[in-house]
């Protein structure tokens, strides 16, 4: 994996999750849905992010190893 690829790519991406903004409107909406006592609500959430892009991260490498098949 090449992190400097990675924030390459990621610094073209638009920016989502600001706060005031629909998307943060939404983070904070599942924040608060996900949110179990004695736990931050973000650490539901941000599991699942990180799953998928952990995901799509895989899906884009067997895509490279097999275009150089």
């Amino acid at each position: 994996m090449d992190i400097q690829k990675e924030i390459k790519v990621s610094e073209k991406q638009p920016v989502l999750f600001i706060a005031g903004t629909e998307f943060g409107e939404f983070y904070k909406a599942m924040e608060q849905r996900w949110k179990r006592p004695g736990e931050q609500g973000r650490d539901l959430l941000m599991a699942s992010l990180f799953y998928s892009m952990g995901r799509v991260h895989g899906i884009r490498e067997e895509r490279a190893r097999r275009k150089r098949k």
